[in-house]
């Protein structure tokens, strides 16, 4: 049977070509000793994409020891590339879905009620698959446990790859404010970047496409989350130039309106060509959410 509703809190950064090999050498990681594994997963979707429509993840992941666990995420809140969301997970005897597991957790969960409908479970079927390496360090920061995982693989979606290079900070124990504390050394650490685009979300990009609106919006949060945004459709795209025009954009604008956060330093860090080589983006976006007032507490 699924456990019971753990909130998931974890803080994603985007990785730089080099900032995988850059941060497990690093003085905060050389001299820990890390869990490896290898982690194969398939999500669950109906053939229309209805579990994204209402923001569910469903995935079926082999690679913890000989377990088979299966996993449910439901509609969160990301900013900054903090997201918490709601997570259940349960062991599974078989490759298929336990169906019967989803229907009772629809009847205890509002927001899962879309996994009542027995028609759109009859309709799940395997839509993407992610396939990584992890490498993950358990870290007691500021009276709090943090898990540092590494992720490097690839998200396949039909005929479509795109690179999985990733950290994720997750709280295991304690306050959310001891992610921030320990991602501001972190980010000094190696080049990488928040990100609010999970694996799912970035397969069912790949699934069905969408166009980089050109529109911003006004708020100073909404702002940093468009370049973000921006940045995260930019790296998928393989580059798209249009992506970074976007960010600056947002970033620009943020700085006309809301000159007192100090933003011009990331935007002169991410015009550089090289930006991504480099940790001075990361820094300054962090120091830019910080700055904001993110909701640093659960």
């Amino acid at each position: 049977m699924a456990s019971n509703d753990n909130r998931e809190i974890e803080l994603k950064l985007a990785l730089g070509p080099e900032g995988r090999t850059q941060l497990m050498a690093s003085e905060l990681l050389s001299q820990l000793t890390p869990a490896r594994m290898s982690l194969g997963n398939r999500y669950f979707d109906t053939p229309d994409g209805q579990l994204q429509q209402h923001r569910l993840a469903l995935r079926l992941r082999k690679g913890e020891g000989e377990r088979l666990i299966q996993t449910l995420k439901s509609v969160g809140t990301s900013t900054g590339g903090l997201s918490q969301r709601g997570e259940w997970q349960w062991e599974c005897d078989t490759d298929q879905l336990d169906l019967e597991v989803l229907k009772a957790l629809a009847q205890q969960h509002s927001e899962l009620a879309p996994l009542a409908d027995d028609a759109l479970l009859e309709q799940l079927q395997p839509l993407f698959s992610t396939d990584f390496e992890r490498v993950a360090y358990t870290i007691p920061w500021q009276d709090a446990v943090i898990e540092l995982a590494i992720d490097h693989g690839s998200i396949v979606a039909g005929d479509q790859t795109r690179a999985i290079n990733e950290v994720e900070l997750e709280l295991k124990q304690g306050s959310p404010e001891a992610l921030w504390a320990l991602a501001d050394v972190v980010v000094k650490e190696a080049p990488m970047r928040p990100s609010d685009s999970s694996k799912a979300s970035r397969a069912g990009a790949l699934l069905s496409p969408q166009p980089l609106g050109d529109e911003l919006p006004e708020e100073p949060e909404a702002l940093l989350g468009a370049a973000i945004a921006a940045l995260d459709y930019a790296e998928d795209e393989r580059g798209s130039h249009h992506g970074i025009e976007i960010a600056l954009l947002a970033l620009q604008k943020l700085d006309i309106h809301y000159p007192e956060l100090g933003g011009e330093k990331l935007i002169e860090a991410l015009s550089q060509p090289d930006w991504q080589q480099h940790t001075q983006v990361g820094i300054e976006m962090l120091a830019l959410v910080n700055r904001l007032g993110a909701d640093h507490q659960d």
